[in-house]
């Protein structure tokens, strides 16, 4: 009966309504039917003596037929006749009675006593001449009506009788019989009792049914309907608060897809710087490379004068003055030597100021990478190769310009050995001749030292090429990466957009749905305030939809 309990005033209002319904037929049974049955009780009632009453004047025709035939004398056929409505009887003890025009009493079948009597003094107790009325009326009328008071088989005290009337002319006699108007209102009160009863057991079915039927409806519709309209008003609700939830989730995400695109840019920005960089330490390298080549090119044309010189040494004795100048042409070719590696150090120190600027835009996209969160990592990696690069590539420089150093002291040393030849060419002459073997085998020395060094160069100036074309490449693929994450979010943010114009219009469909259910409601006249409470729509967690978004961002790199 739980389901019931906030259906009470329904189950009360529709069993007032079958109550109302029932009034109608009351008031029909009680103005209409009631009177009409109990006319009809009446009119039978009172159609009963006339029936006896048309049998009895039957049964006096067909006397007074024999006795006009001769077959009997009218004496005998009177009393035959008397001897039949004498034990005649109707409604078991209604009777027929018969007395003449004088009036004196022919047959009275309770109260023999009155045959022969003359009735002309036998009143009721308001005055009525019963049988001189009687006899009156069948006179004028030959059949009609009396009302009167007469008492009852085995009673002494009148009671209201109607009685019919009827004469038999041939014989003078007046054929009388009715009914007690007590007998007639009895009639019609246990008429009315027993309808009453029928009604109201059909009442009462009537409002059972309906009961029944109202609960019926409750249970197998109104319950079933109102369960239904929780469920949808219910769901309309929790699709309002996701779409809600979806719109500020889509808010926020936007918010975050531009701030990563704002980031995005400027570490494009700074890629391109990157690459920029690294585009001129490759000119750089390239120029090295050039240089490096130029050196061996001197550094052979050194070798073979060399040759020349270890002739000259054999032939200075004879022509000092072209020793002399030889010596000074060597110092000159070796000065030029020295030029060369003082552009080779110029060019080593820009190398060292490009891995410095290197060194500082890694440092930067470091920063800008922890900027974009999880989706810098990719980045970060990228910016630390790109200074671990650096790193690597200022060591190499540091490399070559010891290495060039040491090259220009030893051509100083070189130098300087040379002028003092000359210097003291004179007065060494003999000297030289003993340690031309020492100069020489010092100078092949130093050639290997160079030629082994300048390998050295050759290889750190190829590793350094490659290492620079690798962060080109490096600084490619980070720039499509983030161009390709740039797409991602203008795709990301156009499937947002979309998402908050859903959202936007499951809210507004489910506002729609829960005002029509709500108009179905008070249509069926449902209750469901009772066990519906509208849930505030949820609040949205900033934080966890920033943490969710970023656990659901693609990694760069």
């Amino acid at each position: 009966m739980g389901k019931y309990k906030h259906h009470t005033k329904r189950l009360v209002l529709e069993f007032l309504l079958a109550i109302l319904g029932a009034i109608p037929f009351i008031l029909i049974f009680f103005l209409v039917t009631s009177p009409r049955s109990n006319l009809m009780i009446q009119e039978s009632q009172y159609n009963k003596p006339k029936v006896a009453i048309d049998i009895a004047y039957s049964v006096l025709e067909h006397f007074h037929r024999l006795a006009q035939k001769g077959e009997i004398s009218v004496q005998e056929a009177q009393n035959q006749a008397k001897k039949v409505l004498r034990d005649f009887r109707y409604e078991s003890q209604e009777y027929i009675w018969i007395n003449d025009l004088t009036p004196t009493m022919i047959l009275h079948p309770i109260k023999p006593e009155l045959d022969g009597q003359d009735l002309s003094n036998i009143k009721d107790p308001s005055g009525v001449q019963i049988f001189v009325d009687a006899a009156a009326i069948a006179k004028e009328k030959g059949e009609g009506w009396l009302q009167y008071s007469w008492p009852k088989p085995g009673h002494d005290n009148p009671a209201d009788k109607i009685s019919y009337l009827k004469a038999f002319k041939p014989w003078g006699w007046v054929l009388g019989s009715g009914v007690y108007i007590d007998n007639v209102q009895s009639a019609q009160a246990d008429f009315l009792v027993e309808n009453l009863q029928v009604l109201g057991l059909a009442v009462f079915l009537l409002l059972f049914i309906a009961l029944g039927l109202s609960m019926r409806t409750i249970y197998k519709f109104i319950i079933p309907v109102e369960d239904s309209i929780k469920v949808v008003m219910e769901a309309s609700h929790q699709v309002s608060s996701d779409s809600q939830r979806m719109s500020k989730y889509s808010d926020h995400v936007k918010s975050e897809v531009t701030s990563q695109t704002s980031a995005i840019h400027e570490f494009n920005q700074t890629i391109n710087s990157v690459s920029d960089n690294a585009s001129n330490a490759k000119d750089t390298v390239r120029e090295a490379q050039q240089l490096t080549e130029e050196f061996m090119s001197d550094f052979d044309r050194s070798k073979n004068l060399m040759s020349v010189l270890s002739q000259v040494l054999d032939e200075q004795f004879q022509n000092e003055s072209q020793s002399i100048q030889s010596n000074n042409h060597i110092i000159d070719t070796v000065e030029t030597f020295r030029g060369k590696f003082d552009e080779i150090s110029k060019a080593v120190k820009s190398i060292e100021e490009i891995i410095f600027q290197t060194k500082l835009l890694s440092f930067n996209a470091s920063v800008e990478a922890a900027r974009a969160g999880e989706a810098g990592k990719g980045f970060t990696v990228v910016a630390e190769e790109i200074g671990n690069l650096a790193n690597t590539t200022g060591k190499s420089g540091a490399k070559i310009l010891d290495l060039v150093q040491s090259t220009l002291g030893s051509i100083d040393e070189m130098v300087n050995g040379l002028k003092e030849t000359n210097n003291g060419i004179e007065s060494r002459s003999r000297e030289i001749s003993l340690k031309t073997q020492s100069i020489f085998q010092e100078f092949h020395e130093v050639f290997n030292v160079l030629t082994e060094k300048n390998s050295s160069i050759q290889d750190y100036q190829t590793n350094s090429g490659k290492e620079v074309s690798s962060v080109s490449l490096s600084m490619v693929e980070m720039t499509d990466t983030a161009n390709a994450i740039s797409r991602s979010n203008q795709t990301n943010q156009n499937q947002i957009n979309k998402v908050a114009v859903i959202a936007s219009n499951l809210d507004r469909r489910a506002s729609i749905l829960r005002e029509e259910v709500e108009t179905l409601a008070r249509f069926l006249k449902l209750n469901i305030s009772n066990s519906l409470q509208e849930e505030p729509a949820n609040q949205v967690d900033e934080n966890s939809m920033s943490q969710n978004h970023d656990r659901n961002l693609p990694l760069a790199g």
